[in-house]
This record gives structure tokens, sequence and C-alpha cells, in this order.
């Protein structure tokens, strides 16, 4: 290699500006020995290390190339994420839509890779091609396994937020911190079939707790340690009756109530509740 010919030079000074040895000379590349020859070590060393840095930068642009299953395991990555969040953070409409290009593309190599034997393909007899046709399948069933995986767990995470009595689709996915977010802005965050599967699932949420109107499905099964809280208002939520008369919930207001009164507005983002 270049490296080897770079620490392989045994030359030694004397009367000459460079004195080579024989078996050296004749083991390097023709390169090398021309710019020995020349009589310039400088030269030599300096083209040698510009081979060695063009090697350099084509292994790194092998190494920098997008291989089969990258993109699905950034999905992957994305759902971690997103367990961990809050909120839910933007749908990766770009990546769903490669990892599906890419399992499209294997699905087309494998029909291509079959098409020579029509129908009558043994594996025994071709395992280069047997080879082929399992990394690609396999590829493509674990793409389908990333997208199922991260999807699911977006799923999760909606219909945890409609038993909270979160309004996905009206922006209302504060978690106790105010934030200044418009109503596109919230839209951008799910895809248009995560949106219908929200009104879809919000129908048959509401249609269940219907049956039981004098009880609270979606309340905490943990009983409150306090029975009266302190409360600032996040949002303007208007007039809302308690036991004890009528509260106007104006932004940056804050109240002493019955946290029975106000649990449900808390769960929606309206309250916050003071330590």
């Amino acid at each position: 290699s270049v490296l080897d010919e770079l620490f392989d030079l045994n030359w030694r000074f004397g009367d000459s500006p460079l004195v080579y040895e024989k078996e050296v000379f004749v083991g390097l590349s023709s390169s090398t020995r021309w710019d020995l020859a020349s009589g310039s070590r400088t030269q030599v060393v300096i083209n040698t290390l510009r081979r060695v840095s063009r090697k350099l930068d084509q292994t790194n642009s092998c190494l920098n190339a997008t291989m089969y299953g990258d993109v699905g395991n950034k999905l992957v990555q994305h759902a971690k994420r997103t367990q961990a969040l809050p909120q839910l953070p933007a749908y990766q409409t770009e990546l769903v839509r490669t990892v599906v290009r890419e399992v499209r593309e294997l699905n087309r190599e494998v029909n291509s890779l079959l098409e020579p034997f029509s129908g009558s393909f043994n594996p025994s007899q071709e395992p280069a091609t047997a080879c082929a046709l399992l990394v690609n399948h396999l590829s493509m069933r674990r793409n389908k396994r990333c997208l199922l995986a991260y999807h699911r767990v977006r799923t999760d995470k909606l219909e945890d937020m409609c038993w909270r009595g979160v309004d996905i689709l009206g922006n209302d996915q504060t978690t106790g911190e105010p934030q200044a977010m418009n109503a596109e802005d919230s839209k951008s965050s799910l895809s248009p079939e995560e949106e219908e599967y929200v009104r879809l699932y919000s129908d048959l949420l509401a249609a269940y707790k219907g049956q039981w109107t004098d009880i609270d499905l979606t309340g905490s099964l943990e009983p409150p340690t306090d029975l009266f809280i302190d409360v600032r208002v996040l949002k303007d939520a208007g007039e809302i009756q308690t036991e004890y008369g009528a509260i106007n919930l104006t932004k940056n207001s804050q109240f002493y109530v019955r946290q029975g009164d106000v649990e449900r507005l808390i769960q929606q983002g309206y309250l916050q509740k003071l330590s």
C-alpha cells in the first residue's frame, strides 16, 4: 500500500542528496521510483502523502454512504424520544416516505433476481442468489417493523392524550407551561391520517363514556392529597360554575379552588396547579 511505501523507504544520506538501496527501489511503485530517481526526497514524501489523502477520502465517502436500514433506525430513535416527551413531536413524513421507497426498491430487486428463473428457483443450486434474496427479504421485514413501531408509539401517545382530555386538534397540548403556538404549527405535528384517527377515536371514547354519565372515566385513579389547591390560569377559559359560585378564568389570574372542580381543566392545559 501507499503507507507501506512511505515507511519502507530505506534511504541513507551520503555524498549525493539521496542514496537508496537497489532492493528497496525495485519494491516501490513506478510513481515513487520516478520521484526517487529525480533526487528530490521532499517531493517523494509530498506525493506519497497526497496519494494517502486521496485513498482516505475514497474510504470516507464509502463509509458515509447510506445503507439499507439506516433510515428505519432513525425512525426507531424518533419513537424512543417520543416516549419521553410530554407532547407529540412533528410527524417525520420524509423519513417515512424514504423507508417506504427503500422497501419498494428492495422488492424490485427481489423480482429482478427471480425473473431469470421463471418460477423454478432452487436455492441449493443458486446459493449466491438465495443469500441475496434472504438479505433483501430480511431488510424489508426490518423496515416494516421500524414503521410499525414508530406509528404504534405515536398512536399510543394520541390515545393517552385523548383519555386525558387534551384537545389535540384544537391546539391544547399544553402540559403545565404556556406555549405560544398557532393552529398551523399544531396541525403540522400530525399527519392527515393521524388527525382522522384522533377524530374517530374521540368519537368512540365519547360514546363509551356516555354510558356512565355520573362517572368521570378520565379522572385520576389516585385520591387527591388536598381538597383545595392554588391554580394559575394559562389560557382564557371563560366562566365556570363551581359548588361555591361562578369563577371567571382569565389568563394569568390565580385562584384557590376545590381540586375536583378544576381537575379536568388542569388536564386540558387551561390551568396549572401551583405547588
